[in-house]
This record gives C-alpha cells, sequence and structure tokens, in this order.
C-alpha cells in the first residue's frame, strides 16, 4: 500500500511537471508568433513615417528618379535625412528595383543590375505595387550593426503609379529584448496557472469562467449601455428595433418611434449645476420606464434626447394618445439634488410602416417631428408629415440665400406701437426684422433668424437692425422710443457697448430714445460678463428692458442683480391666462413684482378686449400685440389714440 501510494504521488508529479512543461513550451510557441507580429508592425510603423519624411518633397523626387539629377537641396535633405534614433539606415529604389541613394554612402548610385535592391532588375513584387509594404526581420552580423534590424520595403505613388521604393532599416535589438521577457514570463505565468488549475480544477475552472463571463458581461453592457441612465444607446436601440419591425410588418400592425428632448436642459446645467442635471437625467429615466411597458424598446440617444420604440400598440390615435399622457407623466416636477427642478418635453412621432420600414429611417422622421414640436413653443406633442423634410430643405436652402441677402439689401424693418394702456397713446415702437425674398417674398423672422444665430450672420444682421432703427426714429414726428432686440449671441461674438455707441454716434438719436431688449437666456451662459456690458450700456444713457419674462428658472435673481428699467412678460402667459388660472395669477404676480420694483411692465402678444380689461385691471402700464396694430413698415401712417383697442392702419 505504501508503494502504491507513492507512485500515485509520483504519477501526479511527473504528469504536473510534464503539464507545466508542456505550457511553457506551448506558451513560448505561441508568444514568439506575437512577438514577430508586433516586429514586424513596429518596422512597418516606422518604415512608413520615415518615407513619408523622405518623400515630402514628391516633385523633386520624381526628378531625380527620372533624370538622375538631384538638385543640392535635395541632396541636402537626405544626407540630414541619415541621421535618426532607430533608422540604421535607408536607401531609395525607383521603379524597377534599381538604388538610386544610399544613406551609407550619402551619394546618388546607379549601380549594376543586381545590386542587391528589391527588384534585382524584374519586376517588383506584387504586394509593392498594389500599395502593400514588405517586411523582413534580420539578425545582424557583426560589428556595428544592430543585433536584430527590420528592413521595410515601402512603395511610394505619385500621378497613379508606383514611383519609387524606399528602405528603412530600423533598430529593433531594445523592442525585442523587451519583448522576448515578455514572453518568457508569459510562458511561466501560464505554466503556473496551468499547474494551479490541474490542482484544483473545479475551483478554479468555475471560478475562472464565472469572472470571466461576469467581466464579458460587464463590458458588452458598458458598450451597448448608457452609464448614468442604464438605459441602451442608439446603436442597441436600433438593433432591437429592427427585428421587430420585421414581425410586426408581417402582421400588418404598427410600430411608432418617439424622440423625445428635455426642454430647456442646458439652461438647468447651467443654472443649478451638472449634479442637479445628472440627477434629473436618472430620475427621468426611471420615470421613463415607469411609464413604458417592458415591450417597449427605450434608449438615451445624447444628453438630454431619449427615444422609445413602441412595438405593442393598435393603431395611430393610441399612439398619439399615449404620446401625450408620456409627454403630461415627464413634465411633472423633479426633485433632483435638493431642487425642485421644473421643466417639460417635445416629442416627435413617427410610424411604421407609413413613414418607412428601417429603425434608423423611423428615428430620423422621429426627430424632423420633434424640431416642429421645439419650434412651435415646446412641450408640444407632433406626428412626423412627409412636409417637415420639405421644411428641412428649405431651411438648408434660406441659410444658403442669407449669406447674400444683406449685401442684396433685402432686410426691411418693420415696427409695432407700445401704448399707454390708460391713455391709448403711442410711447414707444419696436423694430422686428423682416426679410423680403426675391423669389419666396416676406420670409417671417422665425423662418430665419435661429438660422442666423447657428450659422454666425446674426451679428452683421443686427447690427445693421439697431443703426436703421435709430436713424428712422431721428425722422419720426415724435419723440418716441425705439426698442431693439439683442440676440443672446451677440454678447459673446460683439462688443455691445461700442455697437450701441456707434449706432447712436453715427444717427444722432438721443441716448434715452433707445431701448436694447435682451431675454433672460442671454444671462444664463455667462451672466456676469453679459451684465457688465449692460451696465456700460446703460451707462450710455440707453433703457435695459428684459424681454419674455417669467420663462427662464432665475428672473428674480436676475432682477435683483441688475436694474432693468422695463419687464416685458412673455406673451405665452398673455394667450393662455383666458384658459388657465395659474397663468393669471403669474401675470397679476409680474405686475405686482413690477410695482414693488419700480419698473415699468409691459404686456405683449395683446389680442383680445378681455385680454386688455384684464391687464388694465391688474395695473399693468404698458401693452403691445395685433389688437392694436400688427408690425408695419411705415409706423407714421398708423392713427393711434384714443381708447385702446379700437385702432386701424391709414
Amino acid at each position: 500500500m505504501k508503494f502504491l501510494g507513492t507512485s500515485r504521488i509520483v504519477a501526479v508529479l511527473v504528469v504536473l511537471a510534464g503539464s507545466l512543461a508542456a505550457a511553457v513550451f506551448t506558451g513560448q510557441r505561441f508568444g514568439a508568433g506575437e512577438v514577430e507580429q508586433l516586429l514586424r508592425r513596429d518596422v512597418e510603423d516606422v518604415g512608413r513615417k520615415w518615407a513619408a519624411f523622405l518623400v515630402s518633397r514628391p516633385a523633386d523626387l520624381t526628378a531625380f528618379i527620372e533624370d538622375g539629377e538631384a538638385s543640392p537641396e535635395l541632396l541636402s535633405f537626405f544626407r540630414y535625412a541619415s541621421i535618426g534614433e532607430r533608422v540604421v539606415r535607408y536607401r531609395i529604389f525607383d521603379a524597377k528595383g534599381h538604388a538610386v541613394f544610399a544613406s551609407d554612402s550619402g551619394e546618388p548610385a546607379r549601380p549594376a543590375a543586381n545590386d542587391g535592391g528589391v527588384g534585382r532588375d524584374t519586376a517588383l513584387p506584387a504586394k509593392l505595387r498594389e500599395g502593400n509594404a514588405h517586411i523582413a526581420l534580420k539578425q545582424g552580423r557583426a560589428g556595428a550593426e544592430p543585433k536584430r534590424y527590420g528592413e521595410a520595403y515601402i512603395p511610394v505613388f505619385a500621378d497613379g503609379g508606383l514611383k519609387a521604393v524606399v528602405q528603412v532599416d530600423v533598430d529593433q535589438t531594445g523592442l525585442a529584448d523587451v519583448l522576448a521577457g515578455s514572453q518568457a514570463q508569459i510562458a511561466r505565468v501560464t505554466g503556473a496557472l496551468i499547474v494551479l488549475c490541474l490542482l484544483l480544477p473545479v475551483l478554479l475552472l468555475g471560478f475562472y469562467y464565472r469572472e470571466r463571463l461576469k467581466i464579458g458581461s460587464r463590458i458588452r453592457r458598458l458598450a451597448t449601455h448608457d452609464a448614468l441612465t442604464g438605459l441602451p444607446t442608439r446603436e442597441l436601440f436600433l438593433d432591437e428595433l429592427q427585428p421587430t419591425l420585421r414581425q410586426r410588418a408581417e402582421a400588418g400592425s404598427p410600430v411608432a418611434v418617439l424622440y423625445i428632448d428635455l426642454d430647456r436642459f442646458k439652461e438647468i446645467n447651467d443654472t443649478l449645476g451638472h449634479a442637479t442635471g445628472d440627477a434629473l437625467l436618472e430620475q427621468f429615466a426611471r420615470r421613463l420606464r415607469a411609464n413604458t411597458r417592458k415591450s417597449d424598446v427605450l434608449c438615451r440617444l445624447s444628453g438630454d434626447e431619449f427615444a422609445v420604440g413602441l412595438v405593442s400598440i393598435d393603431g395611430q390615435d393610441a399612439i398619439l394618445r399615449f404620446a401625450e399622457r408620456l409627454s403630461e407623466v415627464l413634465s411633472r416636477p423633479y426633485q433632483a439634488a435638493g431642487h425642485e427642478v421644473v421643466t417639460s418635453v417635445s416629442v416627435g412621432v413617427s410610424v411604421a410602416p407609413g413613414d418607412g420600414d428601417g429603425s434608423a429611417t423611423l428615428l430620423r422622421k422621429a426627430d424632423l417631428a420633434l424640431c416642429r414640436a421645439k419650434d412651435d413653443g415646446r412641450r408640444q406633442v407632433r406626428r412626423f408629415e412627409p412636409e417637415m423634410e420639405h421644411a428641412l430643405a428649405e431651411r438648408r436652402a434660406i441659410e444658403q440665400d442669407l449669406r447674400s441677402a444683406i449685401d442684396r439689401d433685402e432686410f426691411e424693418l418693420h415696427y409695432q406701437p407700445i401704448l399707454d394702456i390708460k391713455t391709448g397713446r403711442e410711447v414707444a415702437r419696436e423694430a422686428l426684422m423682416r426679410w423680403r425674398h426675391p423669389e419666396k417674398g416676406l420670409v417671417a423672422p422665425n423662418a430665419f433668424i435661429q438660422v442666423a444665430e447657428e450659422t454666425g450672420q446674426i451679428a452683421a444682421l443686427s447690427a445693421w437692425t439697431l443703426q436703421t432703427a435709430c436713424a428712422a426714429a431721428l425722422d419720426w414726428r415724435s419723440p418716441l422710443n425705439v426698442a431693439v432686440n439683442f440676440s443672446p449671441v451677440q454678447f459673446s461674438s460683439q462688443d455691445i457697448p461700442e455697437l450701441v455707441r456707434k449706432a447712436l454716434e453715427n444717427s444722432g438719436l438721443p441716448p434715452h430714445r433707445l431701448e436694447v431688449e435682451i431675454t433672460e437666456s442671454v444671462l444664463l451662459r455667462r451672466s456676469q460678463d453679459v451684465i457688465e456690458q449692460l451696465k456700460a450700456v446703460k451707462g450710455l444713457g440707453v433703457s435695459i428692458v428684459m424681454d419674455d419674462f417669467g420663462t427662464g428658472y432665475s428672473s428674480l435673481s436676475y432682477l435683483t442683480g441688475f436694474p432693468f428699467d422695463k419687464i416685458k412678460i412673455d406673451r405665452s402667459f398673455i394667450w393662455e391666462m383666458e384658459s388657465d388660472p395659474r397663468k393669471r395669477s403669474i401675470v397679476e404676480m409680474i405686475v405686482k413684482l413690477g410695482r414693488s420694483l419700480d419698473v415699468s411692465i409691459t404686456a405683449e402678444g395683446i389680442e383680445t378686449e378681455e385680454q386688455q380689461a384684464f391687464l388694465q385691471k391688474a395695473g399693468c402700464v404698458m401693452v403691445q400685440g395685433y389688437l392694436f396694430s400688427p408690425p408695419v413698415a411705415d409706423p407714421e401712417a398708423l392713427k393711434l389714440g384714443g381708447p385702446p383697442g379700437k385702432r386701424a392702419a391709414a
């Protein structure tokens, strides 16, 4: 029994020793192939870079190869290039394989046919003519040659054909030693792991495969899911939706894509911080999951954009009802990082098969519908319509025409009166830009202002508007104020105080008759810098007006941080206050706030006498809107005066 026990131990030791030897041998054999590939890639990389450096003057090189005459500058360049940290030497061959220059001698060479070149007076290898490098790894001979080096033959093309071949010899002694050491280490570690696995096969193999599966699953998830929200990425969304589209198409059932955008998310980030923005996105994703079904496909497309693939819903009416309900749920207030965040969503909807049969096509068309929802004032749900693609083409055409519209003098100003609500008398006029296109007629501002801002042309348009409005106001019969709007983009691209000063100086308009209107979004990105510019403008004697008040996130803080002369209530509150008691309360609150701060309040967008009556009772000072007059090219022809609300253009 004792002998039997010893035999078993010996047998185990023999098996372990044999396994270790086999593992080391296998690891070395496997490692040798990997090392050779790494060395070849290294030689080719260095060779291509060196060849590109040598032929940086292709015209001189072509003349040298074809005529055999090298300029002194070219020879000097070649000789200087022979100095390299790892490049031992190099040679240049013509397209037939004849050596024409060798760095060893530093002189042009025209040896006999069999001169050791890659071609040896025969056709070059096909791989060189096809643009591929030829690599050879070599052992150095005794003497000054490196112990290990590689030869890289790099083809050089010009005018559609092979012009030359550059041979670069690269010293690889150091790299080869490092890789050889790594190879041996890998072999030893591999052997040790195999021995351990043989001793503890069940435990170690089970642990290895379990960890491998966990890591692989984690890597796949990181590659296909958003790290913050855990939702799938765009690529996974499209991949998962495509087979469902085919299945539902065969069954004759619709599939919808909802493209969802968080309104004004950047403003939330800028005012409340990125930590609050991230917390909002996490809550948004959880709410999105909770209000969709397991069969739906969700994803986060980008920072504040999400998508939902509705794959089990009957009828387009049901799809739109679902989108409206989801929009309402996602627009409810959030508690994020200690802040109550009030936001909303805009939704674009596309439906298969009518809008396309591919997931990428449906997503693109839902994106177009989302753009329409945002253009219509945000917090909207819009279904894709074919004319939206036409609108996109129109936008691109407008962008192209806009570049030369100023030079063609196609812009003009229209003016809308601002009235004292008690007396009905005109106290100011707002200058509004209009584009009279030679083919399309009068283009609405919302069709080109955003394009001008995105293309940087808003600076020239606004400067023209300011100059023209100041000059026109000086010619009016009554010394009325003129209000000019400034884009948020201008405060980062122009010197606003200097722009205003020049306009006043050139026109001769008294500063107190000019009103500069800005929206709250101007203050969001660079509030301190903007406030300094506004103070400089106010120092000129110009009035500063906050337009669209009530739509932002920090209006009260801006009112205390900068003394505005006037506040304009955003027209959306005026339009909705008759049907929404909350909007009426907001309007009343803004009017009271203005009185307490001794700031004049203007309500814009007045369209009905009921709106006018409510505002007058609330204590609003000035009004503006289509009830009194639309913007007109010749404001001097308007017949204004008497009780507000019953006026017409002459």
